[in-house]
């Protein structure tokens, strides 16, 4: 038998490569001879620059910059050729703050806009925004900022990016260097396919995650809103509707604005970096994973990419987890799919996360008995 095991991560819990040895431990311990491929997957936020960095000959850019409350951090990013990868989630993303640090009216992207202004300076010409995992929603007016654009009050006041003040920029004066930066070819890799508003939007989905219990998301979505209808849909009105433009706290849409970026998935873009369409072509068994799966693992995730492949190529597919809200049924119709919910073991949350790769190795290897 061979097995394509390809997962994403199990967030706070297992890297992708770990969940994939956990996976591979639990195959293997059923069935020793089964013949194991193993592909790393991400989605555009945590792992995704390890991953581009080991399929394509790139280079650190290392520096100091700012986390997404303002604080100074040693990060990088990539350059390949006269081609940058910056990633939010490394730079200024929610992996970097403490639960008690979260906020998300006053977290910013500010770091990715100082590497951005990085990357421009040595003259890259096309740069690649990573932008999952992130702890804002100041759709890109933080990292626009540290571009050089300002924003402006009602007194002519400058004020800063961030989800509190979208409500009071009135004006926005563009950079110096914008004939320079629209000569760059921006593509956010995104990880969701959220519009920026609305029932489906940024701070209704993605909001509970990185606010205070004192922040009122419905009071953040009004301001999004208002910042959308006086920017981004003066002279574009489809912004806040593409797919995936709410997509880190809206820098995508902001991105589009900005920067003229173009959007594109960002599960997809790793497929393809490592041929998962030839390797699942050659499987027999496809094993793929993240932590929580629901509707939101169907929507740009990981996983969507994997399974539509799956279905492609009418390959089995197991979907290993830690908790689920979806049956069978409800992820695929037309192959046979097993949900594997490690968390299911466990004693309790803390013991799932602490244990989850004997979790996993275990609920594989049962599996694999029924084989």
């Amino acid at each position: 038998m061979r097995v394509l095991i390809a997962p994403d991560k199990f967030k706070g819990s297992l890297t992708s490569a770990e969940l994939s040895q956990a996976i591979q431990n639990g195959v293997n311990s059923c069935d020793p001879s089964a013949d194991v491929e193993v592909v790393h997957m991400a989605d555009g936020g945590d792992g995704t620059l390890d991953i581009i960095k080991a399929h394509m000959s790139a280079f650190k850019i290392s520096g100091s910059y700012l986390d997404a409350l303002s604080r100074k951090r040693k990060s990088h990013y990539l350059i390949s050729g006269n081609t940058a990868y910056i990633s939010l989630a490394d730079t200024c993303g929610i992996a970097q703050l403490k639960e008690s640090e979260k906020s998300v009216y006053h977290s910013s992207t500010r770091g990715m806009g100082q590497q951005i202004a990085d990357a421009v300076a040595r003259d890259c010409k096309t740069i690649y925004l990573l932008v999952g995992g992130s702890a804002s929603h100041d759709l890109g007016t933080g990292m626009a900022e540290a571009l050089g654009y300002r924003f402006l009050d009602n007194d002519q006041q400058e004020i800063g990016g961030s989800g509190a003040n979208l409500h009071k920029i009135q004006s926005i004066r563009g950079p110096k260097n914008l004939e320079k930066l629209d000569q760059i070819d921006f593509v956010v890799l995104t990880d969701v396919q959220n519009p920026l508003y609305g029932p489906d939007g940024a701070a209704v989905v993605y909001g509970p995650q990185k606010a205070r219990t004192t922040e009122s998301l419905e009071l953040l979505e009004s301001w999004t809103v208002e910042f959308a209808n006086r920017f981004f849909t003066k002279d574009c009105n489809d912004i806040p509707y593409l797919p995936g433009s709410g997509a880190a706290g809206g820098i995508a849409a902001g991105a589009v604005y900005f920067l003229n970026a173009r959007l594109q998935s960002g599960s997809e873009y790793i497929a393809k970096l490592q041929n998962l369409d030839d390797h699942i072509t050659e499987a027999n068994l496809v094993i793929t994973g993240e932590g929580k799966l629901d509707r939101q693992s169907l929507d740009g995730k990981v996983l969507s990419s994997i399974l539509a492949k799956a279905e492609k190529h009418q390959k089995e597919l197991w979907i290993v987890c830690a908790k689920s809200e979806l049956a069978s049924k409800e992820v695929s119709d037309t192959i046979p799919v097993k949900i594997l919910e490690s968390g299911s073991l466990a004693r309790n949350m803390l013991d799932s996360m602490e244990n989850a790769d004997i979790y996993v190795k275990e609920v594989v290897r049962r599996q694999m008995t029924l084989l």
